[in-house]
C-alpha cells in the first residue's frame, strides 16, 4: 500500500529526523504535564493567539475543538499514506531501526471556509494498534481521534514535544508562515501505538469567528 510523493518523502524523513532528535539519548521522552506543558509553551517564545494557545495544551480531539470554535464542519483530509521503514530507532513509539509503519498525512479543513487549520503527520505501529484497527486506520481514512474514540476506548495520549516550525513543505500551509507544532503518542492499552505530530499556521488563528 503506497500512495506517496516526492514532498511526502522528504516530510517523512524530517519527520523521523526531528522525532529522533527528541530521543537522542535513547531514552523515551517523558510527557507534557501540568505546569511543565505549560511552561514548555511559554519557552516557545511566541506570542500566539488564546485558542491556538489552547489546542497546544489540549489532550482532546482537535477536529471536535474546531468545529466547536469556528462553527463549522471540519474535514480530516488524507493527502498521503504509505508503509515506511525506519531509518532510525524511535524510543517514543518502542520501534526498532528497519521496522515498518504505517506513515500518514493529513489536513484539517474547515468545510465551509475552505481553510487549513492544521496538518497532521502520524507514524502507526501495526503491532500495537492490532490487525483490526490497522485496517480501518488504512481503508477507512478517518480522522484518528475519531476512529480510536469509536474503537479504542482505553486510549489515552500523552504530549511529549511543543516546537516553533513545521516540517519545511507542510501540506497547503504557505511557504515563509510563521507556524508551532507538537508531538504526542497515542497510547492503546497502555502500549505506545502512534506518534502524531501536528502543524498549527498561526496566522489562521489571530482572528475566530
Amino acid at each position: 500500500m503506497t500512495n506517496r510523493s516526492t514532498s511526502a518523502d522528504a516530510r517523512f524523513n524530517a519527520l523521523v529526523r526531528l522525532l529522533a532528535s527528541d530521543s537522542a539519548d535513547r531514552i523515551s521522552p517523558a510527557g507534557l504535564e501540568g505546569n511543565d506543558l505549560h511552561l514548555a509553551r511559554k519557552q516557545l517564545g511566541v506570542d500566539l493567539p488564546p485558542f491556538l494557545r489552547t489546542l497546544l495544551v489540549a489532550d482532546g480531539t482537535v477536529t471536535m475543538a474546531l468545529e466547536a470554535f469556528y462553527d463549522e464542519p471540519v474535514d480530516v483530509v488524507t493527502m498521503n499514506q504509505s508503509s515506511e521503514a525506519l531509518a532510525t530507532s524511535l524510543p517514543a513509539l518502542v520501534i526498532e531501526q528497519g521496522e515498518e509503519v504505517l506513515y500518514r498525512e493529513v489536513i484539517l479543513r474547515g468545510r465551509q471556509s475552505d481553510c487549513v487549520y492544521a496538518s497532521a503527520y502520524s507514524l502507526i505501529r501495526k503491532a500495537a494498534v492490532g490487525q483490526s484497527l490497522y485496517q480501518a486506520l488504512v481503508e477507512e481514512r478517518v480522522g484518528i481521534g475519531t476512529l480510536l474514540r469509536n474503537t479504542a476506548k482505553g486510549s489515552y495520549r500523552e504530549i511529549l514535544k511543543l516546537r516553533v516550525g513545521g516540517l519545511g513543505d507542510d501540506l497547503e500551509i504557505g511557504a515563509g508562515e510563521l507556524m508551532v507544532n507538537r508531538t504526542y503518542c497515542v497510547y492503546l492499552d497502555s502500549a505506545p501505538g502512534i506518534l502524531i505530530t501536528e502543524v498549527f499556521p498561526v496566522s489562521r488563528y489571530m482572528s475566530g469567528r
